[in-house]
């Protein structure tokens, strides 16, 4: 019983959230949060500028997983990159503490309302966003199929998604969860 009940309660958590959010191709209008260090970040300031928004949890073993492979991806790319701590539980101290033992070199938006996690639709720590210049969401999902970082051939999503939407291209897949 217990099973099933959470199984529920999670279905419709990720309904409710997906309700909330923007679908793949539309424009996500703008995004607006603070970071780690209370400096305001805002998508329209990078018009023409492709944005990564990475859901990621200071505590969370997936999230922390996955550090250094967004570190790499995160300075070889060219795109604007940012971490986004949705979980109600970050706060400035405990995301700069995590931030600087992965050595993350991008913002960590705060985002406690949630309001980003709904408007992008990230219901899970880490799903990661691609918006292209335009404002618009190219690319929702996985960073990639191997969250243990043991296999050379993973699919890298979120790479491909960069590369497309880089390169004027729809990523394929658009969406991953």
């Amino acid at each position: 019983m217990g099973n099933r009940l959470l199984s529920w309660v999670m279905i419709g958590a990720l309904a409710a959230t997906s309700a909330w959010a923007v679908d793949v191709g539309e424009p996500v209008g703008e995004l607006r949060a603070s970071d780690e260090q209370g400096q305001a970040h805002a998508l329209s300031s990078h018009k023409g500028k492709t944005v990564v928004f990475v859901f990621w949890g200071s505590r969370c073993p997936s999230s922390q997983a996955y550090a250094e492979r967004l570190k790499e991806l995160a300075q070889r790319s060219g795109v604007v990159f940012y971490g986004v701590a949705s979980n109600s539980d970050e706060n400035p101290d405990s995301v700069k503490g995590a931030k600087a033992k992965q050595q993350l070199p991008f913002p960590i938006l705060l985002d406690p309302s949630k309001a980003l996690a709904k408007q992008l639709g990230a219901g899970v720590t880490p799903t990661a966003c691609v918006v292209d210049g335009q404002g618009v969401l190219r690319y929702r999902g996985a960073i990639d199929d191997d969250p243990g970082g043991n296999r050379d051939n993973a699919e890298r999503y979120l790479e491909r998604a960069i590369a497309a939407v880089k390169a004027g291209q729809t990523p394929d897949p658009a969406s991953t969860r």
